[in-house]
């Protein structure tokens, strides 16, 4: 018995050993080490500068894009560095001194309290971001000179011990001023790589050693709002600009990450107070309205190639600033005007349909919200007004067949419909948004989600019926 009792002391010694010998290598879970001394230590601190676009023409930064933000905060924490730069006009720091960015997460002999106290910091530093009051300055937007700013912060000698630096930014790519000036660039039909080699050669920043993540929507950058129009080959147009300026100047990495939530616009009042300040819209080519891959027939052979076309994407917000109508009826307030922005759009959809004539494009008519949460005097406007815009289209007297182009009206139910209430009491700006004829291709995803709603009764009743009709016809 005591050969036993023996055995298991020595097995129980081994054992005991092998925990005390991990205990003072390096705990992967955490990223900092224990050493012999029973001290944990971070051998890998982080720094990270996060960059935000707020500003007009821009959503809002959603929930999820804040909690990917803090996990780059909660890396950065313990023994490492937090800055965070406003893209403004001229680019500023804010001062994060009140909430201890840097080197704050003290050396510890307790796991469990040093992690409560990496949480805490993080925590309050990320509460801080998130309540920042001081919104942009100035008008406009300098995207570049932010980066800059961001590299002059992460280059500083109290940080030259931190081997791992990232670059966190969260804006809609749409510089317009500074060393990038979109506005001053003929966009049409320009490649990433060329606005580069023409535009930055020479003055592009050092990022060698740094990480780069944009955080946006579907693989791009932030989610631009009206009236900055943007369809899917312009966003895709602006995220491999930033991209390329990222790999050109040195960057060890460029990722797009993902986040979901982008549907409340930051809106210009156009008062000297408003919280946003207002940013020009870019002019991207009317030739570029939508995605359209041109391919037409070549041969005798190919009549039929349309319909081996891949799918095209059209999203367009036809709102009440560019096509405005008399109030609660569906008669434009100014017909001039009104085909004056129509008429680009009109030229487009003709070249569209002659290569794909067996192609539908909707137009959606989307209203506020009434007092009656099922008034169907929404669906009533909306459905006239996007008859009014189809009928405005047809009248060009271009080829476009009334098959073409379906109309429905969604009123203020609208998968996409911005919430127009604050604080119990409508916001006039806000409901601007909801206002509008939504021109939508069946690929794209405003549509999808239209059909979600439709599969789900989750439509107004006179929708419902409508759309069944037309998707049945």
């Amino acid at each position: 018995m005591r050969k036993y009792h023996t055995i298991a002391y020595i097995l129980f010694i081994l054992l005991f050993s092998l925990k005390l010998l991990a205990s003072c290598g390096n705990d992967t879970d955490t990223g900092f080490i224990r050493g012999t001394d029973g001290i944990y230590r971070n051998d890998s601190p982080v720094a990270v500068a996060i960059i935000l676009g707020r500003h007009a023409n821009a959503m809002a930064i959603p929930e999820s894009a804040y909690r990917i933000i803090e996990s780059y905060i909660d890396q950065a924490v313990y023994g490492g560095h937090v800055s965070l730069i406003i893209a403004d006009g001229v680019p500023w720091e804010v001062d994060m001194t009140g909430v201890g960015a840097n080197f704050f997460v003290e050396d510890a002999r307790n796991e469990t309290a040093l992690r409560r106290t990496i949480g805490i910091r993080t925590g309050t530093i990320n509460t801080h971001v998130r309540d920042l009051q001081n919104t942009a300055r100035v008008m406009e937007s300098d995207l570049l000179g932010a980066i800059r700013l961001a590299r002059n912060e992460l280059s500083a000698s109290h940080l030259a011990h931190i081997n791992y630096k990232h670059i966190v930014v969260v804006h809609t790519g749409l510089s317009t001023q500074g060393d990038l000036n979109l506005l001053d660039i003929d966009l049409q039909g320009r490649r990433a790589d060329e606005i580069v080699e023409w535009y930055l050669q020479g003055i592009l920043p050092n990022l060698y050693g740094i990480n780069v993540t944009f955080i946006g929507f579907d693989d791009g950058m932030a989610v631009s709002a009206y009236p900055q129009v943007m369809t899917t080959s312009d966003r895709q147009l602006i995220s491999n600009l930033w991209h390329t300026i990222s790999i050109s100047s040195g960057a060890v990495s460029v990722r797009f990450e993902n986040a979901s939530g982008w549907n409340i616009p930051n809106l210009w009042t156009g008062e000297h107070d408003s919280p946003f300040q207002f940013v020009s819209t870019i002019t991207f080519s009317n030739e570029r309205i939508f995605d359209i891959p041109l391919s037409p027939a070549t041969n005798d052979n190919d009549t039929d190639i349309a319909g081996f076309l891949p799918p095209f994407e059209v999203d367009l917000r036809i709102g009440e600033e560019s096509v405005p109508f008399e109030p609660g009826t569906a008669q434009f307030l100014n017909e001039e005007r009104a085909l004056e922005f129509l008429t680009p759009i009109v030229e487009v959809l003709d070249v569209l349909f002659a290569s794909h004539p067996n192609e539908r494009l909707w137009l959606v008519g989307t209203t506020v919200s009434l007092d009656a949460p099922r008034d169907t005097r929404g669906f009533n406007l909306s459905i006239m007004r996007a008859e009014a815009v189809r009928e405005a289209i047809l009248n060009f007297g271009y080829d476009i067949s009334e098959e073409n182009i379906l109309t429905v009206g969604l009123g203020a139910w609208a998968p996409w419909h911005t919430n127009e209430w604050i604080n119990g009491r409508r916001d006039e700006t806000l409901s601007l948004a909801n206002r509008a004829v939504w021109l939508l291709s069946e690929h794209d995803t405003k549509f999808i989600d239209m059909l979600y709603y439709f599969d789900n009764d989750a439509l107004l009743p006179e929708s419902q019926l409508q759309l069944y009709e037309l998707l049945n016809n």
